[in-house]
């Protein structure tokens, strides 16, 4: 049987386990209680990159450079039956800009989506912009006595951490993204068996590219409530790796406290090469002063990069397992990530967040101050400015340095 064929036949199954259970509440909703909600945002952002000398390797000249994006997503959220909720949500994302994104990828998390069929994402691409979209969601959630079943496109993410999360391999959010409202759908069979007060199996299968095994995933997690402790344990295999991590977060005097961890033994289910496993770790905690004055702070260790700068593109380019397929970005080894908000009036919030690599070293300062304009309209002003010796001879001098300044105004709308 063809990987083709097989692609199709699970396609077909999960939409068809999706069409049928999703009648069935149709049928089954009581007169007058079926209704669908629309909601929704719309997001746009006017990007203003400074770059230095050295990016002319990378086809960049030093100069100041543009982005004007909009990205505008809208779902549509049915329950028509207590026991059954649909959900179908779309995305469009036009954007013009005189910068090559693409020649700064070294700064992207690089993860396949885990998607069995899909619409192209580009629908039009130009010299100085593209638009691209995403259907985002096809989902159906079935509540029964006994677990909670989520069949279809759906959003899978693990762990506690605030900026690091070395159990989440599926959709990653970078550092810099200013478009963190949603995580990536991915196409997926889950179950949740409930097993006591705030605790649950679950288990799930993550079906990917032409559903071929070796691009897909499945996991099992057990989550625990230990006298207001949370634990989790996860043991997952995801294309041909085998990741086992813990979560644990808790709270000490009003401070919360979280420790993630996790090692991807790679390519374990085919030619296991121990000499490509890592291990990434992740500490920190928070508090609230008042109510209005929040603080943080997370250490962050990956044995997936390297202290070497002088090796970090070559390291993430070999390292597959790490980068391409366990949504590693960071290049280094010891990370420290500190900042601060701060609600100064009802309508105003500043905040401030530094990505420290304390090897190089080499840091990402994002200062950002938020406006409340209308209930259902904020707006953004903000920076990513980047301290570390820049690029020279082609070659990386720090991590961070290697970043341009960007500073951006944002402003989203709900709906």
């Amino acid at each position: 049987m063809t990987g083709k064929f097989k692609a199709m036949r699970q396609g077909k199954i999960l939409i068809l386990f999706v069409f049928i259970f999703s009648v069935i509440g149709l049928l089954q909703a009581e007169e007058g209680s079926f209704e669908i909600d629309l909601r929704g945002y719309s997001n746009t952002n006017l990007m203003f990159y400074r770059i230095p000398d050295g990016y002319q390797a990378f086809g960049i000249e030093k100069g100041t450079y543009f982005e004007f994006s909009n990205i505008t997503r809208a779902a549509l959220i049915s329950t028509p039956a207590e026991w059954v909720t649909v959900e179908v949500a779309y995305s469009i994302a036009p954007s013009v800009s005189d910068l090559n994104r693409r020649a700064l990828a070294f700064n992207e998390p690089s993860v396949d989506r885990y998607r069995l069929i899909d619409v192209p994402e580009l629908i039009s691409e130009y010299e100085y912009g593209s638009v691209s979209q995403n259907i985002d969601r096809v989902t159906a959630q079935f509540r029964t006595p006994f677990a909670d079943i989520t069949a279809g496109r759906q959003a899978i993410s693990f762990g506690s951490g605030r900026f690091f999360n070395p159990t989440d391999v599926f959709s990653p959010f970078s550092y810099q993204s200013l478009n963190k409202e949603e995580k990536t759908g991915v196409d997926a069979l889950r179950v949740q068996v409930p097993i006591g007060k705030m605790s649950e199996i679950d288990l799930g299968y993550v079906i990917g590219e032409e559903g071929n095994w070796k691009k897909s995933a499945a996991f099992i997690r057990g989550k625990f409530d230990l006298k207001g402790t949370d634990l989790s344990i996860i043991a997952m295999e995801y294309k041909t790796h085998f990741m086992t991590g813990i979560n644990i977060s808790s709270s000490v005097k009003g401070a919360g406290v979280w420790l993630e961890a996790a090692y991807t033994f790679s390519n374990l289910l085919e030619k296991y090469d121990n000499d490509n496993d890592f291990f990434r770790i992740s500490a920190g905690a928070d508090y609230y002063f008042s109510g209005d004055f929040y603080l943080f702070g997370e250490y962050h260790y990956s044995s997936a990069g390297t202290i070497d700068k002088k090796d970090y593109l070559f390291n993430s380019r070999t390292k597959e397992s790490a980068y391409k397929d366990g949504g590693v970005y960071l290049l280094g080894e010891h990370y420290f990530a500190p900042g601060f908000s701060w609600q100064v009036h009802p309508l105003v919030s500043l905040s401030l967040a530094v990505l420290m690599n304390l090897t190089d070293p080499s840091a990402m300062i994002s200062p950002k101050i938020s406006f409340s304009l209308d209930e259902n309209i904020m707006v953004d002003i903000g920076a990513s400015i980047n301290a570390g010796k820049r690029i020279k001879n082609s070659e990386l001098e720090s991590e961070f340095g290697a970043y341009p300044d960007f500073y951006y105004l944002s402003a989203r709308l709900y709906f």
